[in-house]
């Protein structure tokens, strides 16, 4: 499939874009640009993905905007296309890219490619899902990560559902698909919050990232745990179908619901309804200009710092969904500015 292709027929503005498609499906050709502006390499998976759609119609309205940079938009189809993602860090260094920003599928995919894109003076920068940082140790690299800190969001989250729990003690976690670097991040900061609250984490489920399968192992966990006053869901679209099970076992405004994102086509509803307390707007749809505007201050000067970027998130609830403020810090904005802080509690797995 010719993904830049995809991308001209789903994003209207990306007509009057400087993305490339190539002639022979083998090589990026780059843009002759007589103003001689940098080239940025975006690399992300499941391109065709509807947030990372978002995520792209933002990028390009930013390119035309600031109209400083040039850029090329690769991607794969699925998130889980490895060799494929790999092959196309190659294509961007023989290409000639002056930036490399990626979204890797996993925290070690193509970082021994990355090596050879650093070690010909090209910048790297990573998004959304982090590098493994013992991997990169071992090959001699340092790669800038830009993102929301996810542990802190989740925690954040989680003190907040808990400050509207009232004397109940009960949760559960429904964390996703096991070892997912943001799955596990923000389970942390779930059982951070739990414990610094001394309330009880009756277990954690691993359920698929989106699929009925949500509901029915949600029903039976309820049921196995009728004293759980919370469910905290490591995705949008988990708690879609939380609260769906929620509502079959008539529950809803009895069960509170937090959950990290707010891409999902019904949050926004959900949070309104008062069917989920709040989610956690990590403004994905940004990711990919902070990446730019990161890259392009490497570029600027090569001395700037390699350190990681933490950018902001937004507790939305009914208060005041559907606004999303734009934070500047890299703390996430809590509405109700409350939260307990008590005592650990023991855990029940």
């Amino acid at each position: 499939m010719n993904i830049r292709a995809n991308i001209f027929l789903t994003i209207a503005v990306a007509a009057t874009l400087l993305l490339t498609a190539c002639a022979d499906n083998n090589k990026i050709i780059l843009p002759n640009d007589p103003i001689g502006r940098p080239i940025i390499g975006l690399i992300l998976k499941s391109i065709t993905a509807t947030t990372t759609q978002r995520m792209l119609v933002n990028t390009v309205e930013y390119q035309k905007k600031k109209n400083t940079f040039n850029i090329i938009i690769e991607g794969t189809v699925t998130p889980n296309s490895v060799a494929k993602q790999e092959e196309l860090v190659r294509k961007m260094i023989e290409a000639g890219v002056d930036a490399i920003v990626i979204d890797p599928i996993n925290r070690t995919t193509a970082l021994k490619e990355l090596k050879k894109a650093i070690d010909k003076g090209i910048p790297v920068v990573n998004i959304d899902i982090p590098f493994d940082k013992k991997t990169m140790e071992a090959l001699d690299i340092d790669i800038p990560y830009i993102a929301p800190d996810n542990e802190k969001a989740a925690e954040n989250i989680a003190d907040y559902v808990i400050s509207k729990m009232g004397d109940s003690n009960e949760l559960i976690i429904l964390e996703g698909m096991p070892q997912t670097a943001l799955g596990e991040e923000r389970t942390k900061g779930f059982i951070k919050s739990i414990d610094k609250n001394n309330k009880t984490l009756n277990s954690i489920y691993l359920v698929p990232w989106s699929d009925n399968e949500i509901k029915e192992i949600l029903k039976k966990a309820l049921t196995a745990h009728p004293g759980t006053k919370a469910v905290l869901t490591c995705t949008d679209t988990i708690a879609f179908y939380a609260c769906q099970a929620i509502n079959d076992l008539g529950l809803t405004g009895k069960v509170l619901v937090g959950t990290i994102g707010y891409q999902h086509k019904s949050i926004q509803s959900l949070i309104t309804k008062g069917k989920v307390t709040a989610a956690a707007n990590l403004h994905h749809d940004k990711y990919g200009i902070d990446g730019i505007e990161l890259a392009l201050n490497l570029l600027a000067d090569r001395e700037h710092s390699l350190d990681d970027v933490r950018t902001s998130t937004t507790i939305i609830t009914a208060k005041n969904a559907p606004v999303m403020s734009m934070q500047t810090s890299d703390e996430t904005t809590n509405p109700d500015d409350e939260s307990k802080n008590t005592t650990p509690s023991k855990r029940k797995n």
